[in-house]
């Protein structure tokens, strides 16, 4: 018969009927199992599930939309610890939150294109959200029936957490992917794919990360004189943490370069706010980060803004913005002020400013202006993160280009901003805004 030489070896046979399938999208959306594995028009392989129907699942979880939470939201509990009621009744919104976000996440990876689902690091991030739906799903733990004690959210926050760290590493995996497919979708896709991605799991780690928090504030040896709720510092001192990323900034920046850069708070310094202290973290990390970067290599000729500072006799001087010694290059200021609603934090440098063609990207995923590394080094420093966050770090000053749109999906939780303004050859401007009282309904689709 015609064409017989591909199907003599039977154990290729499925391999090549799935991938025929997967291709022409002609298969049902339901798993087509073969021996012991499972194909559908998703993926090559897929987890199975004996147990339960895992397309119904994701179809009926994947309709409802998710509640952005406000900071009145986090703070209704009050002071721990918190009553055992309360915090049964938060399980079982936990629960439709986790079923809600991971299934619409699954299909957002399935309407990538289907070569990007070959992708060894995509397909890894898939083939976890599938397997973390059967877990929540499929555990006992998880069923609102069943958590109704103490015990009972204790063994749920001990499962909360499993899941939590399951997925600690996600957005690196996530970003090495999407990188390495990115002459299969444009940058537009790719964008709107990650933002949409990257917005929803901010949420959604907030939701159970504070969940997990309050249970463990209403043990009996916890200190209540702290001044946390949940995730919620109620004492946050922006110009602390600010000195704080600024010092272990230094390290890392005096370890690349040999040059430690310093700040100056001007004003500000006793504000104090209602906020996830991680979520300030992360984004003072990432603008003062670029801001220390910038700095250094201007002041270093390491820039192409350089020339705009340099003197014309030799740029090996090593000469500051005013003639001076490079140890006396100018600090990155920090305004910090109330306004009616919030706060504003400003941060001014003196780092070159820059381009007008970089300066239309920045906002975009993987839009890195580090030259230095290589894109596997960049990988493994993805931003310098607070480990807090995600779960990742490094020593590098440059990653991925995922610091700034991040930040903002981060500031925008609470219906703060950032923006930016340059002057080329001079330094960046950049504005801040954390909106304290908002209490704005959101959603996230």
């Amino acid at each position: 018969m015609a064409g017989a030489r591909y199907w003599t070896c039977s154990a290729c046979r499925p391999q090549r009927e799935a991938l025929r399938w997967c291709i022409s999208r002609s298969a049902t959306p339901t798993a087509n199992r073969r021996g012991n594995r499972c194909y559908s028009k998703y993926s090559i392989e897929e987890p199975v599930f004996e147990h339960m129907d895992i397309e119904h699942v994701i179809s009926k979880y994947s309709k409802n939309s998710s509640t952005r939470l406000t900071l009145q939201d986090l703070l209704q509990f009050g002071k721990p610890p918190v009553a055992v009621d309360k915090l049964v009744l938060n399980a079982r919104h936990i629960k439709r939150e986790l079923l809600s976000s991971l299934s619409r996440r699954v299909i957002a990876l399935r309407n990538l294109p289907y070569i990007m689902m070959l992708n060894p690091n995509i397909s890894q991030i898939y083939h976890k959200y599938l397997s973390s739906i059967g877990f929540v799903y499929g555990n006992e733990i998880f069923k609102a029936k069943n958590v109704t004690t103490e015990e009972e959210n204790r063994q749920f926050v001990d499962a909360l957490q499993k899941m939590v760290d399951e997925h600690t590493d996600a957005i690196p995996i996530l970003a090495k992917g999407v990188a390495e497919s990115r002459s299969y979708i444009s940058s537009t896709h790719a964008n709107a794919f990650l933002d949409e991605h990257l917005r929803a799991r901010v949420g959604t780690r907030l939701a159970a990360k504070h969940h997990i928090m309050l249970s463990h504030q209403s043990s009996p040896d916890y200190d209540t004189s702290r001044r946390y709720v949940g995730m919620v510092d109620t004492n946050l001192k922006p110009a602390e943490m600010v000195q704080s990323v600024a010092d272990l900034l230094s390290d890392v920046s005096d370890l690349q370069y040999g040059l430690r850069p310093h700040l100056l708070v001007d004003k500000g310094s006793d504000i104090e706010i209602e906020y996830v202290s991680e979520h300030l973290e992360y984004i003072l990390t990432e603008l003062l980060k670029n801001c220390f970067r910038a700095t250094v290599e201007h002041h270093l000729g390491q820039s192409s803004s350089a020339e705009y500072r340099m003197s014309s006799s030799s740029a090996s001087e090593s000469r500051g913005i005013f003639g001076g010694n490079i140890s006396s290059i100018p600090p990155v200021l920090v305004t910090i002020t109330s306004t009616p609603t919030g706060i504003q934090i400003r941060l001014r440098d003196r780092g070159g400013g820059i381009q007008d063609d970089n300066l239309k990207r920045i906002w975009g995923y993987s839009e890195s202006t580090f030259e230095g590394d290589s894109r596997s080094d960049g990988f493994k420093t993805l931003n310098t993160p607070p480990p807090s966050v995600t779960g990742t770090g490094g020593s590098s000053m440059g990653g991925l280009g995922y610091g700034l749109p991040l930040s903002r999906a981060y500031a925008d939780y609470f219906g703060g901003d950032i923006e930016l303004e340059s002057i080329y050859g001079w330094g960046v401007s950049t504005l801040f805004f954390i909106l304290v009282l908002g209490t704005a309904d959101y959603c996230l689709d």
